[in-house]
């Protein structure tokens, strides 16, 4: 019974070790996606400059789905 007992005591650690290395490993991913999206709003305004008439028109016509424009009166 003790090693019964003892061996449940191991199951439910490497259990908790497991879930913890996931929870680690998702963390990191998270950190790498948020530093590269960082990275870039660093070098946004660089790459914008480049960009012709049209690249910058299809751009932002990429985050709006309609625009009106109305007469002031």
């Amino acid at each position: 019974m003790r090693l019964d007992k003892l061996y449940d005591e191991i199951e439910e650690i490497e259990t908790f070790i497991e879930a913890v290395e996931t929870r680690l490993y998702n963390i990191k991913q998270e950190k790498i996606s948020g530093d590269n999206v960082y990275q870039f709003l660093l070098f946004f305004d660089n790459l914008y400059d480049r960009f012709t008439d049209m690249e910058k028109k299809i751009f932002m016509k990429s985050f709006l789905e309609d625009g009106n424009i109305y007469e002031a009166e």
